[in-house]
């Protein structure tokens, strides 16, 4: 399984990269546990993508979204 450092590699736009690099820890160390996980994870991606990180947001979805 990648670490948070192999999908923080991914991150393209470095205009975004701290913003987008808290996302990919919340999603990876799985933060975002709530009674709403499913639809924050969901918010999250959506962010990522907002940020111009489709593919990242896409691979995120890929291996975590069995997990919410």
């Amino acid at each position: 399984m990648p670490t948070i450092y192999d999908y923080a590699a991914q991150i393209k736009n470095q205009a975004s990269a701290r913003e987008a690099h808290s996302l990919v820890v919340d999603i990876v160390e799985g933060k975002i546990i709530t009674p709403h996980t499913g639809s924050l994870y969901w918010q999250k991606l959506q962010r990522l993508r907002d940020l111009g990180e489709d593919q990242l947001a896409d691979t995120l979805n890929r291996d975590f979204a069995h997990k919410f």
